[in-house]
């Protein structure tokens, strides 16, 4: 028996953003001595989370290729939000893992 598919959209924006480097401020947040240099090009840190790693680990921890080669199912990310068309049930298993990676 198939089930049917259903497209949910979840933002992964807080799973994947990193914060910043700044430098750790003095006392009231005020440093002696010149400003400190900013970051040269090319310093960016590594995301908390890659988006591709989100979409594997969602993958791998839902049933992997067995689940995910059904046809109609897909997961994708774009702009901050992970894009998942499968069923219900599978639905509410990526809704779990992205409430525990938050």
């Amino acid at each position: 028996m198939q089930r049917a598919m259903v497209l949910r959209i979840y933002g992964i924006r807080l799973i994947t953003y990193t914060p910043p480097d700044f430098p750790a401020p003095g006392i009231l947040g005020l440093r002696p001595g010149p400003p400190p240099e900013p970051p040269e090009e090319g310093e960016a840190r590594e995301p908390r989370f890659d988006p591709d790693f989100v979409v594997d680990l969602v993958r791998s921890t839902t049933g992997g290729e067995k689940v995910w080669e059904v046809e109609g199912a897909s997961i994708s990310h774009h702009n901050g939000k992970l894009l998942v068309r499968h069923a219900p049930h599978i639905q509410a298993r990526v809704r779990r893992i992205l409430d525990r990676l938050r």
